[in-house]
């Protein structure tokens, strides 16, 4: 693993240098299809920079919550730099799931108050969100964060100074297999998203696709990737990521299953009304 790398003699993650590449490559990708479609770009770049900071809020919010055990610590703390110690263990990280929901949630509020439509952003990121998290999947495994279960076959790590629980056993690559996973639902999306939108990015014409699958592509994105990350969190070998119903199902368990019901629901109902 290479957690850090030397630049003019500063320490610099490799996951942040990671997910600020994918950041910034998903963000001129989607502001290419926002000016293609005819809508101004620069309500996209806005958009992301608020979707940002949900990503930042909401990843650190989920994180806290699966280590509220250092809440009372922290209250009862006897000295600043012990409250800071746990301050620290509390918020010091972040949750996919809630930087994905603080995200998702930023950005609906910025598109309502901009009045965008909502069925070309949504289907126009849908297909980015698995490509971003890819790339950021790549990013742990060389950082060590979100290390998978101990196994015959993986990866040993040696030396690692930020998480030095995962030196010197040979663990399940699971950040990979969850990159490769994710990069797969970026490409089932993203040639379904050609296939609706490729008329009117062509400039072929302005109206709305008719395709069954138009508005659609963030549900179908909510049905997949949750349920690769259910199986995927069985490979899983940290136990900072929170557990529910006394260790039964992880915390990012339970979140796939109410967004895969809710993506399932979401489909059921708009079936209905195009029937009626």
């Amino acid at each position: 693993m290479f957690p850090q790398i030397t630049v003019f003699g500063r320490e610099i993650g490799i996951y942040a240098l990671i997910a600020i590449a994918a950041g910034m490559l998903v963000g001129v990708i989607l502001c290419r299809r926002i000016s293609k479609l005819g809508f101004d770009d620069n309500d996209a770049i806005i958009l992301l920079l608020i979707a940002a900071v949900g990503v930042l809020v909401g990843g650190a919010l989920l994180y806290a919550l699966t280590n509220i055990k250092y809440l009372p610590l922290m209250i009862g703390a006897s000295s600043f730099e012990e409250f800071t110690h746990y301050l620290g263990l509390m918020f010091g990280g972040s949750v996919f799931y809630g930087g994905f929901l603080g995200g998702t949630f930023a950005g609906w509020l910025y598109a309502v108050f901009k009045k965008l439509d909502k069925v070309v952003y949504l289907d126009a990121m849908a297909p980015l969100i698995p490509l971003f998290h890819g790339f950021a999947r790549i990013g742990c495994f060389f950082g060590g964060c979100c290390y998978g279960i101990e196994s015959d076959f993986g990866v040993v790590v040696h030396n690692n100074p930020l998480i030095p629980e995962i030196n010197d056993v040979r663990r399940f690559p699971v950040q990979l297999l969850e990159s490769a996973g994710e990069f797969a639902i970026f490409l089932v999306l993203e040639m379904l998203y050609l296939k609706i939108w490729r008329p009117r990015l062509r400039g072929e014409t302005t109206e709305m696709p008719s395709h069954p699958l138009c508005g659609k592509l963030f549900p179908l994105y909510l049905i997949l990737y949750p349920t690769l990350r259910f199986f995927d969190e069985f490979l899983r070998g940290d136990e900072i990521r929170g557990f529910v119903f006394g260790g039964l199902l992880s915390t990012s368990q339970f979140i796939s299953i109410i967004l895969f019901a809710a993506a399932v629901c979401s489909f059921i109902v708009s079936r209905k009304k195009a029937r009626s």
